[in-house]
C-alpha cells in the first residue's frame, strides 16, 4: 500500500514539472508587465480601435451619402423622362388628329379625282411591267424607278403626283410607241464590254459587230447570244455599218 502511495505521488510531481516548466520558460522570455503598463497597453488599443471605428464609419457614411445622390439623380432624371413623354405623347395625339383633319380634307377636295388616280395607277402598272421586259430598257433607264414612285404616291395619303409627273406618264407611254418603229444606234455595256456601240432595231432585236444580243429583264444587262443564229451575222453587220434607212 505505502508504494503504491509513493509511485502516485511521483507521477503527479512529474505532471506538474511538465506544466511549470513552459510557464516558466515564457516567464523568463517576456517579463511580467506591471499594472502600470498593463493600464497603458489596454488605453492604446482602446485608442487605436475607436481610430478605426472612426475611419469605417466616416467611410460609411461617405459612402452612403454617395448612394443617396445617385438615388436622388435618378429620381430627378425619371421625373423628366416622365415629363417629356407626357409632353411627347400630347404632341402625337395633337398631330394625330391633324392628321385625320387633312386626309378628309384631301378626300373632300379630291372628289372625282379619284377615279382618275385609280385610272392612272392602273396604267402605270402596265407600263411598268412592259418596259421591264422590253429592250428600249438598254437605251432608256430609270424608268421603272420613275414610274414605281408615281404609283406609291398614288396610293399615299399625304402625298399626291404633281402636274408634270402625270404629264411624264403620257411622254413615256408615247415614246415606247415612237421607239417600237426606230433603228437606232447608241453605246451601251454588254457583257464586261463597256461603251460598245450597238444597234436596236425597233422593240424586236438588238445586233452589235454582227452579233445578236439579249436583255436581261432581271439584271438589266445586254450580253451576246451564246447561239448565234447562222447565216444572219453578215445582215446584222451591213446594218450597223448603214448610215441611213
Amino acid at each position: 500500500m505505502r508504494r503504491l502511495l509513493l509511485a502516485m505521488v511521483a507521477r503527479a510531481m512529474l505532471a506538474v514539472a511538465f506544466v511549470v516548466a513552459p510557464v516558466t520558460a515564457v516567464a523568463q522570455q517576456d517579463p511580467p508587465l506591471d499594472r502600470t503598463q498593463l493600464l497603458e497597453q489596454v488605453r492604446q488599443g482602446r485608442t487605436l480601435d475607436r481610430a478605426e471605428n472612426q475611419r469605417r464609419e466616416a467611410a460609411f457614411l461617405a459612402e452612403k451619402a454617395e448612394q443617396d445622390e445617385k438615388i436622388r439623380q435618378a429620381q430627378q432624371e425619371l421625373r423628366r423622362l416622365e415629363a417629356k413623354s407626357a409632353e411627347l405623347e400630347a404632341q402625337f395625339d395633337d398631330n394625330e388628329k391633324q392628321i385625320a383633319q387633312q386626309r378628309e380634307q384631301r378626300e373632300q377636295r379630291l372628289g372625282s379625282l379619284k377615279e382618275l388616280f385609280g385610272h392612272l395607277s392602273a396604267a402605270a402598272g402596265d407600263m411598268r411591267a412592259r418596259f421591264r421586259s422590253s429592250i428600249s430598257s438598254s437605251e432608256f433607264a430609270g424608268r421603272e424607278a420613275f414610274l414605281s414612285g408615281f404609283i406609291q404616291k398614288l396610293g399615299s395619303d399625304s402625298d399626291l403626283p404633281s402636274i408634270d409627273e402625270i404629264r411624264q406618264i403620257w411622254f413615256e407611254l408615247h415614246r415606247e410607241l415612237t421607239e417600237s418603229g426606230r433603228v437606232v444606234k447608241y453605246p451601251a455595256v454588254v457583257g464586261t464590254e463597256p461603251g460598245r456601240e450597238i444597234v436596236r432595231i425597233g422593240l424586236f432585236n438588238l445586233v452589235s459587230n454582227g452579233e445578236y444580243l439579249a436583255y436581261d429583264a432581271d439584271t438589266r444587262a445586254v450580253s451576246v447570244l451564246p447561239r448565234q443564229p447562222r447565216g444572219l451575222a453578215t445582215g446584222a453587220r451591213q446594218l450597223q455599218q448603214a448610215t441611213t434607212g
